[in-house]
């Protein structure tokens, strides 16, 4: 197997999606100290840029692409062992960013799908001469200059939405996994003969899986690190305006209910794009929200506009749903975590909004999915937090109320939206002196409480331990149900 700089892309997008996870094509190309260095050259590369015999601009969109393939490889193949010299190079500060960051930064959305339409109009209204070949004579692959410009403009979105990809593995600051398999296999021990109605003793698995971030301390509106190692706080202010500006849909980005979109290819890439670079932002926030440095908490301006960003791009993508929407489903589902991110690493300085709040209220109530539901929830929550909104905590707060099981009825949620409520009427009146804390007392919260213990212990009872995440989710219920009782008994012992 041998690499140059004539690799061609589609070998280099075969190699990409092999070492996606795949234990022995990373090591095969691991060991062998002459393929990573290679890779490194194609990513590097600025001669690939140009096309040496003028014939095609899509020539110099396949190249941009090549390059950005490279840099999918070597992360799918990071980290590289020593001898080998790519080793020494910190590849997602030196390599990643700076070759992604410009990719992502080099198109505009809003002019791409300007162009899109103007060439269809003008096939529209002059359509190609179609001539038949002859009988025995070869058949034409001839395009016309409209069609070479939307197969360009095509090539750079799917560039972008390739190198958003990438991006979104380097946005996550996930735990160290051995460290984690490990206090996982200490807990182990005894688990498997506890009975279900005494899991006092469960470890906290929310500290166990925090994520780690560096003691630097940047704002979103811009950078001062003096951090070795990268993280979503020293790399986000750098890309952020970008992804904020690639989550708008456009005219084309999503199809009309019931119709075909004017130009199906341009549509694809287009709400693609908007997914991925939520995902970005989803992990980004993600890993933030676990221990959000003190600047980045400090800069509230950047949150709100992230916030207003997102809600925007939501209210411009709609709620249709059905055949063919199914990029809109994705899009609210990621973006209402990437809401939730903001919310955590703000959390109580994002001003409530009554329009969004019900928006969120009825996804929860009208949506199956039970991941979208907790992030809906947890959003809410930081919502209620907020000491300037009395009226807004109320209203969040009566509706978690209403969620909760009584003597008679479960929770017309699931078990783990259920846990969630839970978790953040704790969250949000575990400090009587809030503003809203009133809210609290007049609305008799403490006595819904108080009768939710035994609705709470039945349905954590009920998790399947067996089913993927059911152990965790069980130790969690275990967990938050002895905080319910402690939280009662402490509500009570103020005596408000």
């Amino acid at each position: 197997m041998t690499f140059s700089l004539r690799f061609p892309p589609c070998a280099a997008q075969c190699l990409y999606v092999l070492t996606d996870d795949n234990r022995p094509a990373i090591d095969e190309i691991r060991t062998n100290l002459s393929y990573a260095p290679a890779l490194l050259e194609i990513a590097r590369s600025t001669d690939l840029a140009s096309d040496p015999k003028g014939k095609s601009p899509v020539v110099e969109e396949r190249a941009v692409t090549l390059r950005v393939l490279g840099c999918g490889i070597l992360r799918n193949v990071s980290p590289l062992p020593p001898p080998s010299a790519v080793a020494l190079v910190d590849l997602e500060k030196e390599v990643l960013l700076p070759i992604l960051g410009p990719v992502v930064s080099s198109v505009s959305l809003v002019e791409a799908t300007d162009a899109v339409n103007s060439i269809i109009q003008r096939q529209a209204e002059n359509p190609p001469v179609q001539r038949s070949p002859s009988k025995n004579g070869p058949k034409t692959d001839h395009k016309t200059p409209e069609e070479i410009e939307l197969e360009r403009i095509e090539a750079r979105l799917r560039s972008v939405h390739l190198a958003l990809e990438i991006l979104t593995g380097v946005c996550a600051t996930l735990p160290d996994a051995e460290e984690v398999e490990a206090e996982e296999d200490e807990d182990e021990g005894d688990d498997e003969d506890k009975d279900d109605d005494t899991m006092n003793d469960a470890e906290n698995d929310g500290d166990d899986t925090k994520m780690a971030l560096d003691d630097a301390e940047p704002t979103l509106n811009g950078t001062s690190t003096s951090q070795s190692e990268l993280t979503p706080s020293s790399f986000l202010p750098t890309i952020l305006e970008p992804l904020l500006a690639l989550i708008q849909p456009t005219a084309l980005s999503f199809p009309p209910p019931n119709e075909p979109s004017p130009h199906p290819p341009t549509t694809s890439a287009l709400s693609a794009i908007h997914v991925a670079a939520l995902e970005c932002l989803n992990n980004a926030f993600l890993s933030l929200a676990a221990n959000p440095p003190p600047a980045v908490s400090a800069d509230v301006a950047a949150g709100r506009r992230v916030w207003n960003a997102v809600w925007t791009a939501l209210g411009a993508a709609g709620m249709q749903s059905g055949a063919g929407q199914e990029r809109r489903k994705d899009m609210w589902g990621i973006a209402v975590g990437v809401l939730w991110g903001v919310g955590r690493v703000w959390s109580g300085r994002v001003p409530p909004d009554a329009e969004q709040v019900n928006v969120l209220m009825r996804l929860i109530d009208q949506q199956a999915d039970d991941a979208l539901r907790v992030k809906c929830i947890g959003t809410l929550e930081s919502l209620a937090q907020n000491a300037e909104s009395v009226e807004a905590n109320k209203l969040i707060s009566q509706y978690f109320i209403a969620q909760l099981p009584t003597a008679s009825a479960p929770s017309p949620l699931g078990t783990e939206p259920l846990l969630q409520v839970v978790s953040a009427l704790i969250d949000i009146y575990s400090d009587e002196d809030k503003p809203y804390d009133v809210t609290f007392r007049q609305g008799q919260y403490l006595e819904a409480l108080t009768l939710a213990v035994e609705g709470v212990r039945k349905a954590v009872k009920g998790i399947d331990k067996k089913r993927e995440g059911g152990r965790d989710l069980w130790r969690h219920g275990g967990e938050l149900r002895d905080n319910l009782v402690e939280f009662v008994k402490y509500r009570r012992a103020l005596k408000l």
